[in-house]
């Protein structure tokens, strides 16, 4: 058994194990969400993260260790982000009928969810560093997590709630959808986009190419909202507390 273990051990130090492990449970996972006919909670993102966590935890892996490989994935998420801006370009002239609603809802969209976050983040208790990390969750992973450390809050908690609300956005936001019968493309697509990020954009393009492009322009502008107006809004009790003296 302690042969096992150790090569195990040995196996999980190597910088392919990280790639292979998530490559392949996503892969598997894949397969199995398209048999299932693509159900939403069948989110291929949803159960990849559950497995590799779970693998990790039940054999004592390192996230180091695994982090050795996965790294490489970390460096794809950049270009992967920066690609979606193709669909952009080639729905240019359909976005520009609607720049201004579009703008607008995304604006009114980010402001009522950071809103919320701080809100219900001070009615429980929480402490000054969890508001820093749950209010730009609007935001891509990257962008919640840098604007919280400029903020002075935790960046790695900050970029684990704005995953955490991908994940969440985009197993929820079609049956959600459904419900409230929002049938409209240019809608369907900017809740994904500005809710969910790039998970829900991946999600919102198996409904087609508007919705994954109106999904990219919600999480763009998304992000760029969450980068103004959390500062912003941290600014606001600071002033209050200023003017009253």
């Amino acid at each position: 058994m302690t042969g096992v273990v150790a090569l195990w051990h040995a196996i999980a130090a190597t910088p392919a194990f990280g790639l292979a492990l998530t490559v392949g449970v996503y892969a598997l996972v894949r397969v199995m969400a398209a048999r299932l006919g693509g159900a939403a909670w069948a989110n291929p993102v949803l159960w990849t993260l559950a497995v590799v966590v779970a693998v990790l935890l039940s054999t004592g892996t390192r996230y180091s260790d695994y982090m050795r490989g996965g790294s490489v994935l970390s460096l794809l998420l950049g270009p992967a982000i920066v690609a979606l801006a193709l669909p952009i370009y080639l729905n240019a002239r359909r976005l520009a009928r609607v720049a201004g609603p579009v703008v607008l809802s995304t604006a009114l969209g980010a402001s009522v969810g950071i809103a919320a976050a701080i809100a219900i983040a001070g009615l429980l208790g929480g402490v000054p560093a969890t508001v820093l990390a749950l209010a730009p969750t609007h935001a891509t992973s990257p962008v919640a997590s840098a604007v919280s450390e400029l903020a002075g809050g935790p960046g790695s908690l900050a970029a684990t709630m704005a995953i955490l609300t991908g994940v969440v956005g985009a197993v929820a936001g079609p049956t959600v959808l459904d419900a409230l019968r929002i049938r409209d493309p240019h809608a369907r697509g900017l809740a994904y986009g500005l809710s969910s990020h790039a998970i829900g954009t991946a999600r919102a393009f198996e409904e087609g190419p508007i919705v994954g492009a109106f999904a990219a322009t919600g999480m763009a502008l998304g992000a760029a909202c969450v980068a103004v107006l959390v500062p912003l809004s941290l600014l606001v009790p600071a002033f209050a507390s200023w003017a009253g003296r």
